[in-house]
């Protein structure tokens, strides 16, 4: 009998899940940490034939057949695919490089009558080695019932040696059909692989995760039944598959997979177990998609690739990534189905400013946001607007608009703020233009970039080519970065100092450590001039090396449309870039804005010192709403996670007020970005969101 208020077996789309021999043991560790083991006999690696039946139809998977017309190699044969598969009509030869014999040695399951395996090329699911480093590869498969989802997902890891099966079912005795089921897929599988139960009393799936050990190769099958296990605790369960997630991004081994069922296609359930069970399992779907290296959709027994950086939740929703409506982890991504306030003065087309349908979620920012609300809180500059010494120089500026502008005053000028020769220097228009720049002209073959944070880096090296390999900061340790996720094989890293959306402001000793030879460490201190503490930011820094800095005096000084900024690094890399930079990238205006607030170090510490006092009144207020939960920041914004969130913007759309819905990698629909205002404003809008949150939960 199941418990009143889960979803029945049969809505969570009966996957796949064998107990098997082996289960977890509780350890105690020395000093008193606590641990887990995995118990259990291993099979022999050689499967008899009588012991392994194998179906053509379940392994290897149709959708792998060759040749076709217009690809030699096959459909599917892209760099997904392990192998491709070719009918022949003769009988296997005793030279075979892949006969039952060598197969069997392997472990492998004896190929079908009628096949043969060739390799085509490189296994992608083998994680890539640099320097004798393996860096894991995260692999979301998803796909209806009988879609051929888990056949897919055990294709990746066939010959991968040692793999650990997380089951997520067990069969009941009440119900043959499911034990039938649970039965088929178990003798599907190698039997030198290990099983461990992952549902029920067994501890959690990161303890699983690190008993299997590094090199293992990990197999999660299926998300569905193990979120209905933990029905009880939803928010708790993202939490969990959050933490594992960001786990397997950090293993420095075999692949980590995970399938979930593509559930939800139809009719909403009349009943809210099923609905709630639904959303919990849209939300971990979608955020584990963001961060996964590969991501394959299965639609009857065919391999859909999908494509990174294109989630259809590119609005409101935000890139939804590893997990938990925390969005720990972010994990992080585009969550949720993009769509514009429903009503409101600040309703505005999250298709961009042409109206574009479906935005790149990369490419969606604050401005589109705002609209035309009556308060913008999505847009994060300085209330006040510029000072009007900046306004007095910038109109005596358009004097010299007859002549073509020349960055070398300002160049000199940022230089002497930082105690740097203007060697060292490159005049931007903004940040944006920087990032841009680096990513096609700084010679960078892998990235590695630091979510949640601001989305156009990505966006720029996706653009040029660049692979990208996601780090998601922990909202469990305040977002704070870990050097250790960056990969060694990275030569390219960007971050935010302080972070966007998370106002995290990282120790400067933290982000040196990224530092080396051959790589270069991006460091985007857009919003540093509202932090007031000595040695905080590393524009002034010249002895690490690759460490580039990028300054913009658009935040604090309110001039958004002056795209004022600079690049701040080694010489040589600076004049590399120079060269391939647009002629004429910056205007006169630019240059004077950069060169006056560069001088008004006095303006700059005042308004640091009204935004702190502004936001630390704007977080305790916080504090007094049910369900509202926000970080630390050491920037003019804050980041906020509230139920419903989706609704909650809507309904603060409704009274005229605009907020930055995520479209972060590493956050979910539920997070907010909130600007800091004035005082008096901000007390309006603590107000408007109390009520909000109470609207979107009736």
């Amino acid at each position: 009998m199941r418990r009143r208020g889960r979803p029945s077996a049969a809505a969570v789309s009966r996957g796949p899940g064998w107990a098997g021999p082996a289960r977890l043991r509780h350890l105690r560790l020395p000093g008193g940490g606590a641990g887990v083991r995995i118990e259990g006999r291993r099979a022999a690696r050689a499967a008899p034939p009588s012991r392994r039946p194998v179906d053509a139809r379940a392994w290897p998977p149709r959708h792998t057949r060759s040749p076709h017309p217009r690809n030699p190699r096959g459909p599917g044969c892209g760099r997904n695919r392990r192998f491709s598969l070719a009918l022949r009509s003769t009988p296997r030869g005793a030279g075979s490089r892949c006969g039952p014999n060598r197969r069997s040695e392997r472990g492998l399951p004896s190929t079908p009558v009628g096949w043969r395996v060739r390799r085509t090329h490189a296994i992608a699911s083998r994680p890539a080695r640099t320097a004798g480093v393996a860096v894991a590869r995260r692999v979301l498969v998803t796909g209806g019932v009988r879609s051929g989802k888990s056949a897919r997902a055990e294709s990746w890891l066939a010959g991968d040696g040692d793999v650990v099966y997380l089951a997520t079912l067990r069969a009941d005795e009440a119900d043959e059909e499911l034990a039938g089921r649970i039965a088929r897929h178990r003798a599907r599988r190698p039997d030198d692989w290990r099983t461990v139960q992952v549902v029920g009393e067994a501890p959690p799936l990161p303890d699983a995760l690190r008993a299997a050990g590094d090199e293992a190769a990990v197999l999660f099958d299926g998300l569905g039944a193990w979120l209905a296990d933990r029905f009880d605790d939803l928010d708790a369960a993202l939490d969990e598959l959050d933490a594992f997630w960001r786990a397997a991004g950090h293993r420095r081994g075999g692949p980590v997979l995970v399938v979930a069922e593509e559930a939800g296609l139809g009719l909403l359930p009349s009943d809210g177990a099923s609905r709630r069970w639904l959303d919990a399992l849209g939300d971990a779907r979608q955020r584990l998609a963001a961060e996964a290296d590969e991501v394959e959709l299965v639609v009857a027994g065919r391999v859909v690739p999908l494509p990174a950086g294109e989630s259809a939740s590119s609005s409101p929703a935000g890139e939804a990534a590893p997990l938990s409506p925390a969005g720990e982890a972010a994990p992080l991504s585009s969550a949720g189905e993009a769509r514009p306030p429903t009503s409101g003065a600040a309703a505005e087309p999250w298709g961009g400013p042409h109206g574009a349908a479906r935005p790149d979620p990369l490419r969606v920012h604050g401005d589109t946001a705002a609209g035309a609300a009556e308060l913008d809180l999505a847009v994060n500059v300085h209330w006040s607007g510029p000072p009007e010494g900046l306004r007095t120089a910038l109109v005596q500026a358009l004097e010299g608009v007859d002549r073509y502008p020349d960055p070398a005053s300002a160049a000199a000028t940022m230089a002497a703020r930082f105690g740097r020769d203007p060697s060292e220097v490159l005049i931007t228009a903004g940040a944006v233009d920087a990032l841009w720049l680096l990513a096609f002209a700084g010679g960078v073959r892998r990235a590695c970039v630091v979510h949640p944070q601001f989305t156009e880096p990505e966006a720029a090296l996706r653009t040029a080519g660049v692979p990208v390999h996601r780090l998601s900061r922990d909202p469990a340790a305040e977002w704070r970065l870990d050097p250790a996720g960056v990969p060694d094989d990275a030569d390219l890293v960007v971050l935010g100092n302080p972070n966007n959306p998370t106002g995290t402001l990282d120790p400067p000793d933290v982000i040196a450590s990224l530092c080396r030879p051959g790589r270069l460490t991006v460091v985007d201190e857009a919003f540093m001039d509202f932090v007031d503490e000595p040695g905080a930011g590393l524009a002034h820094v010249r002895d690490l090396p690759g460490l580039v800095v990028l300054r913009t005096v658009t935040k604090l000084w309110s001039i958004p449309g002056i795209r004022a900024g600079c690049l701040l690094g080694p010489s040589d890399l600076v004049t590399r870039l120079a060269a391939a930079h647009r002629p004429w990238p910056t205007g006169t205006l630019a240059h004077v804005a950069l060169a006056w607030c560069a001088g008004d170090e006095a303006y700059r510490r005042t308004v640091a010192a009204e935004v702190a006092t502004a936001r630390d009144e704007l977080q305790r207020g916080l504090t007094g709403i049910a369900g509202v939960v926000s970080w630390p920041s050491a920037a003019n914004f804050v980041l906020l996670r509230v139920p419903h969130g989706e609704a909650v913007a809507d309904a603060l759309a409704a009274r005229g007020i605009a907020v930055r819905r995520s479209t972060f990698p590493g956050l979910s629909r539920d997070h907010l970005r909130v600007a800091v205002r004035a005082p008096g404003t901000n007390r309006g809008f603590l107000d408007a969101l109390s009520r909000a949150v109470v609207e979107a939960g009736a």
